[in-house]
């Protein structure tokens, strides 16, 4: 029993960082080109994202099959979607199932082309790897777009969850840089706030960074 805990709480933390991708570093990208007066304000909201889709969505879901039948059916080899789909089917009627198949397929295109556009980004980052980089990495994805067409559930998750680790220790190791400057505008934040202020930012509260002032120009007014 004490082995089944452990291995349920391993796979509810796989599933949760799965469906919000929190420590990844992938939304960063994204949280970059929001316009805010003081970078914790963004901060804020990216945290707040990760509760509803974990806290809200993700628990609607489970209470949505854990009331219907496809839940406590015995001997019934039912998992993923396809319990979801029999679920909502179960509550709303034979269109159910319908919906969640095409939310499903929303979701799986779009999460691809952001994900191709944010390693696109990437790759042009770095001018030393060549136009061609691009090309092949495009090829890649459609590649591993065919190859897990083709394959079962499992083999899917388990290689998206070795990857998704090899990102997470990446991305640690530039959190446990940044560490000290996100640590001292944090307090640059709350110190405003217990001041009365609006929180601005400023690049000269960061001079050791030498930020360039036209990345971060003063548009709000205290």
């Amino acid at each position: 029993m004490e082995g089944g805990w452990r291995q349920l709480l391993a796979q509810g933390a796989r599933r949760g960082l799965f469906s919000n991708e929190a420590g990844l570093g992938t939304v960063p990208n994204v949280a970059a080109a929001a316009d805010v007066p003081h970078p914790i304000s963004q901060g804020l909201v990216q945290s707040l994202s990760v509760f509803i889709d974990t806290i809200v969505l993700c628990t609607a879901t489970a209470l949505i099959i854990m009331m219907s039948s496809a839940f406590a059916s015995e001997g019934q080899s039912v998992a993923g979607v396809a319990m979801t789909q029999m679920a909502v089917a179960e509550h709303v009627g034979p269109v159910g199932e319908a919906l969640v198949s095409i939310a499903l397929v929303l979701f799986a295109t779009t999460t691809i082309a952001y994900n191709s556009f944010l390693g696109e980004n990437s790759i042009a980052y770095f001018d030393r790897l060549g136009r061609h980089a691009v090309t092949v990495f495009r090829l890649c994805i459609l590649v591993m777009i065919a190859w897990a067409s083709v394959q079962d559930l499992g083999t899917v998750f388990g290689f998206a969850d070795l990857t998704m680790a090899l990102l997470a220790l990446t991305n640690l190791l530039a959190l446990w840089a940044l560490y000290p400057i996100a640590m001292h505008l944090l307090k640059d934040y709350e110190q405003q706030l217990a001041a009365g202020k609006s929180p601005q930012f400023h690049c000269d509260s960061l001079p050791q960074e030498s930020i360039d002032a036209t990345s971060w120009p003063v548009r709000y007014k205290p």
